[in-house]
């Protein structure tokens, strides 16, 4: 009997030395995320870089006591990755103890792709040193898409000139990663759309002035490549083309590859400054931009107008209610229509030739 206990105490210390073993070899808990919160940083300030920021969440810890390694994939569509570590497939989380946030950087990556992105957190196994990395995925969820600038808040630049300009735009970039794009420059001719703009910024302007920078006339029309900075060298596009206290437009429209990249389009407008040897169109929103010698376009006719006048007027006048009796010239009494007048002339007559006929018989005695 002493030894069948003995053999049971031996059994249930392997098996918790067995237990404590696997903890310490990788089956560390799951980090916890039913609490957690998820916002998408833009890390540079300019639209170009940005990490997803996990708040409220307070990792499992390794056998080492730190923290447990985490890293995220980011997909176009919900179809789980598998697990990968290698750099440019996922991304290393870094994890703040005092604030309890956890940040995965390289976000635009799959932002500048077309599509629902979506991201995979891994929670890597605490395995040992030397062997293959290997994780398990704690959460997951679609990310949504900041919203596209496509106004002047696009443009991070705020000049673009006869010199060398690097033009950069406030829209999700790899780094390193070369992108094409069409700019078009041309001048502003329509002041109603000046206008619209310059009255409280309305969008509407804008609107209108991206579709009639479709269809104008340009000073410079050509495709640049950036990554993510385009550079431009237009000396001899804008010199000499560029006039002093004149309006221009700036587009751009990014090369998606056949739908392989989210649409990027844009526009903005610029106050052009000219000397005898440069030039430089200065970007609305830059301290050189101004309407000091903007005038408003005339308004438009409100529509009203002298009736006109008949064909044929008659221009016979009517006394009104109010001048017919002041009208020396215009009978008191109802003066009697022809046919009444004839009538009267008749009776007239007979009463008189009557009377003519009673005194000659009376005289005469013609009847008798």
């Amino acid at each position: 009997m002493k030894r069948i206990f003995l053999f049971f105490i031996i059994f249930v210390l392997l098996f918790l030395s067995n237990s404590v073993l696997a903890v310490e070899g990788g089956e560390t808990a799951k980090a916890d995320f039913s609490n957690a919160s998820f916002k998408i940083i833009n890390t540079n300030n300019n639209g170009q870089f940005y990490s997803l920021e996990v708040s409220n969440i307070t990792l499992p810890t390794k056998s080492n006591g730190k923290p447990v390694d985490m890293n995220v994939r980011y997909t176009i569509g919900n179809t789980e990755p598998e697990f990968s570590s290698k750099y440019g497939e996922s991304y290393d989380g870094t994890y703040n103890l005092e604030t309890k946030k956890l940040t995965f950087a390289r976000l635009e990556t799959a932002l500048q792709l077309k599509g629902d992105v979506y991201f995979w957190i891994y929670q890597l196994d605490d395995t040992e040193a030397g062997k293959p990395i290997t994780g398990k995925l704690v959460h997951s969820a679609k990310i949504e898409r900041p919203a596209d600038k496509k106004y002047a808040e696009l443009f991070e630049t705020k000049l673009i000139g006869s010199t060398l300009t690097n033009i950069s735009l406030n829209t999700p970039m790899e780094n390193f990663l070369k992108r094409k794009a069409q700019f078009k420059i041309g001048e502003i001719t329509d002041k109603s759309i000046l206008a619209a703009i310059k009255k409280n910024n309305q969008a509407d302007g804008f609107d209108k002035l991206l579709n009639y920078a479709k269809n104008s006339s340009t000073i410079y029309d050509g495709i640049l490549e950036g990554s993510p900075t385009f550079v431009a060298n237009l000396h001899d596009d804008l010199l000499g083309k560029v006039k002093n206290d004149t309006y221009y437009y700036v587009y751009t429209k990014f090369d998606d590859e056949n739908g392989k990249y989210h649409p990027v389009e844009g526009i903005t407008i610029g106050l052009g400054v000219a000397i005898p040897d440069s030039c430089d169109i200065n970007f609305y929103g830059s301290n050189r931009f101004n309407w000091d010698n903007f005038t408003e376009p005339e308004p438009e006719p409100t529509g009203t107008s002298t009736p006109e006048e008949p064909d044929n007027p008659d221009t016979t006048k009517k006394p009104t209610e109010n001048n017919k009796n002041d009208d020396k010239t215009t009978a008191q009494k109802p003066i009697p229509q022809a046919g009444e007048l004839d009538i009267i002339i008749g009776l007239v007559a007979i009463v008189g030739l009557a009377v003519m006929l009673y005194f000659l018989n009376k005289k005469y005695n013609f009847i008798k």
